[in-house]
């Protein structure tokens, strides 16, 4: 797989260097640093070029990076929130909650380890890429926040042809999407995407992004709270790639 590395300064050294090589020991890895803010049209080039299966884009404080980046190409886009200030809550934000549409996923600030594990996954097969298996503890399932989010991802995934099916536990022959709601509910060592589930008082509490950064912090990939659809959109773009 080839994979394009790209980070907004060179003062982020600490954290891509040991993911790159990383990375080295199964992919084919270039690297370039280009900030979204000062080089935009440098940035915008490198991705036309489209010589790259995925991206890994990190930065820290404003992190514009990866989202711009999920917004110039098709292929998937990791997003990295580097620790500069506030150990890294600042990034995750700009990174995690990204619209509808132009998914990033992201791991936990000082967590890079958890896109290699995700990218050594090898059994991405066609017929696993039309089937999608949203995970929900029963006790939540049947509450309004669950039902809106599952509802209007259930008819998204029918507008894309997509099986779909809602349980309990994930499974490995599907596309799994955990809808995360305490703790418990993070399946770090499973192949799966992270959708923080919120109601809509603690979605207008800013403290509870808190609770947010420490679930992304237990490990595994993550896209925008309450949008089970840009995991969707996140699973399609990989296995196109595979």
């Amino acid at each position: 797989m080839k994979v394009f590395v790209v980070y907004g300064s060179d003062s982020d050294a600490h954290s891509y260097n040991p993911l790159i090589e990383s990375l080295k020991e199964n992919h084919e890895v270039s690297f370039e640093v280009i900030s979204a803010h000062r080089k935009p049209d440098e940035l915008f080039a490198r991705l036309k070029k489209d010589d790259f299966d995925v991206v890994i884009a990190g930065a820290g404080i404003a992190a514009a990076l990866p989202g711009v980046c999920a917004s110039k190409t098709k292929k998937p886009v990791f997003g990295v929130p580097v620790a500069a200030h506030f150990g890294g809550l600042d990034a995750l934000a700009s990174i995690l909650q990204m619209p509808f549409q132009v998914p990033v996923l992201t791991c936990g600030a000082k967590r890079e380890d958890e896109i290699i594990k995700f990218l050594k996954f090898s059994d991405w097969n066609k017929e696993a890429s039309r089937e999608i298996n949203i995970v929900v503890r029963a006790d939540v399932k049947d509450t309004p926040w669950a039902q809106k989010e599952i509802s209007r991802t259930e008819k998204f995934a029918k507008d894309l042809g997509l099986k779909i099916e809602v349980t309990s536990n994930t499974n490995p022959k599907k596309m799994n999407v955990v809808l995360v709601d305490r703790e418990e509910d993070i399946r770090a060592e499973e192949f799966c995407i992270h959708v923080p589930l919120l109601n809509d008082e603690d979605k207008a509490n800013p403290a509870k992004f808190l609770k947010v950064y420490d679930w992304t912090q237990k490990g595994g990939l993550w896209v925008c709270t309450n949008n089970t659809r840009n995991a969707v959109i996140s699973f399609q773009k990989i296995f196109n790639i595979a």
